[in-house]
């Protein structure tokens, strides 16, 4: 596998670069468009509703939605009607308002899943053929109710549905040309982790046949072994094995780098229209999407810490272990001396780290994190009341915190590693795809900054000519 290092360090470099560049374009249009899609079926349901061609569910404000999940499409009488299509679409509509008011369209958010439940809903009614006579009962039930919205002489209905529906199904097809693209990247870093944690654990990869069932069950079971988070995708473990030692290796590989560059594109720049306040929050929100990510490196660290511990310890020192937990004495607190390079100066640096309080730390901010996403808890509620200077200073802080970290985490995994042998190190449990994302939230967050910065400075000289701004 020496031979193969140089090819997984260039896949790996790509797609870092493909998922900087999805969350700058790709993914910030895909949140557009589920915003566009969500008021052209507003505009829509009200009319119908207004109408009186469908009933409301009575229950609709009560139904409190915490995860993508696609509205019932099963057959149903036509006497209920009007009142199941009613309801479906009031569901349909509050699903539409979580995705677009509290979901997350991040890289790490977006598994394969959520992005099959993100397909589905696009697909939850056929707009593209909308059609009385669909094969799919909640299509055909609101088609139906819908051509009796357009009967009559009310042209500004007509003209509604008329653009509404149009609206729906160019803004269906959008979005879902993203997701492919979003799904064609999530593809290739779940080969990346097939790659680093996977192959590494099996004796003699190179003779596994990828297109024997019985071997993929295997490594389906192995996959479980290592920690390799579910779902386990045979069709892409097969794809890497070909990627790696079929035939046509060199020009999958090539295919493979191909479908992750960037094309880059020149944007328009809108003029920001959030407050100060606005902006710094959801900044900080940027930094709170690495929450999942740091609890996994916490897990994993400690697990690795383990096993280093463990190994050089004799039986004298693991029976003094036992006693102490027996008689529930605190041991000593472990400190591993790092190192690691300095990005702005290329220096090598050496930094002590108490290993149990830098655990502590990570989960803490995980944490804290978490209840920014979930917009509860006291430390939101501070966020909400405090003034925009009292915000700056919290996210050049918290930057600085989460910086420091994900420094330290990659040092932390490196040293760990080196202290156990080539064998043992496939017990190992990685963090480089975590320690990834946490990058990637500190960046798009840096840029978030720049952006409230740069808006401050213009407002400011605005100010200065007197202009009222």
């Amino acid at each position: 596998m020496a031979g193969e290092r140089p090819y997984a360090m260039q896949l790996a470099e790509a797609i870092e670069a493909r998922s900087s560049a999805l969350e700058n374009q790709e993914l910030p249009q895909l949140k557009e468009g589920f915003r566009v899609f969500h008021a052209s079926f507003q505009g829509l349901h009200q009319l119908l509703v207004r109408k009186g061609l469908v009933k409301e569910d009575p229950y609709k404000s009560d139904q409190k939605i915490s995860e993508i999940k696609v509205p019932d499409d099963d057959p149903y009488l036509d006497s209920e009607r009007e009142m199941v299509i009613g309801m479906r679409l009031d569901a349909f509509d509050n699903v539409l308002e979580f995705l677009n008011n509290y979901f997350e369209f991040r890289i790490q958010t977006l598994g394969f899943r959520e992005l099959k439940q993100l397909t589905d809903l696009t697909k939850f009614v056929d707009w593209k053929s909308f059609m009385t006579h669909s094969p799919r009962p909640t299509t055909r039930g609101a088609a139906e109710i819908v051509g009796r919205a357009r009967g009559g002489n009310d042209s500004f209905a007509a003209s509604v549905i008329t653009d509404a529906l149009d609206q729906l199904a160019r803004k269906a097809t959008e979005i879902q040309t993203l997701i492919k693209t979003v799904s064609a990247f999530k593809r290739e870093e779940y080969k990346l982790e097939v790659r680093e944690r996977l192959l590494p654990s099996i004796d003699s990869p190179e003779s596994i046949d990828a297109t024997d069932p019985s071997a993929l069950d295997k490594l389906k079971r192995q996959a479980k072994q290592v920690g390799m988070s579910p779902p386990f995708v045979p069709e892409l473990v097969a794809e890497v094995l070909r990627e790696e030692f079929g035939e046509e290796a060199e020009a999958l590989r090539e295919q493979a780098l191909g479908r992750l560059k960037t094309v880059k594109k020149v944007a328009k720049k809108k003029r920001p229209t959030e407050s100060g306040t606005d902006l710094l929050i959801a900044a900080i929100r940027g930094l709170a999407s690495a929450s999942r990510q740091l609890d996994v490196v916490a897990d994993r660290l400690a697990v690795n810490h383990e096993a280093v511990a463990n190994r050089s310890k004799t039986f004298a020192q693991k029976f003094r272990d036992w006693v102490d937990r027996l008689t529930n004495r605190q041991p000593p607190k472990v400190t591993y001396t790092v190192s690691y390079t300095d990005e702005n100066t290329g220096s090598r640096h050496s930094e002590p780290i108490v290993f149990s309080d830098f655990l502590e730390l990570i989960r803490k901010k995980a944490k804290l994190y978490n209840s920014f996403l979930a917009r509860t808890g006291s430390p939101w509620l501070k966020l909400q009341k405090a003034s925009e200077e009292q915000l700056q200073k919290y996210l050049d802080k918290e930057l600085g915190d989460l910086h420091g970290i994900h420094r330290r985490a990659g040092a932390l995994d490196t040293h760990l590693k080196e202290q156990v042998s080539d064998s043992e190190k496939r017990t190992m449990k990685g963090v480089k795809i975590e320690l990834t994302a946490v990058r990637n939230a500190i960046v798009s967050t840096n840029q978030a900054k720049h952006e409230y910065t740069a808006k401050k400075s213009e407002l400011d000289q605005m100010r200065k000519l007197g202009i009222d701004v």
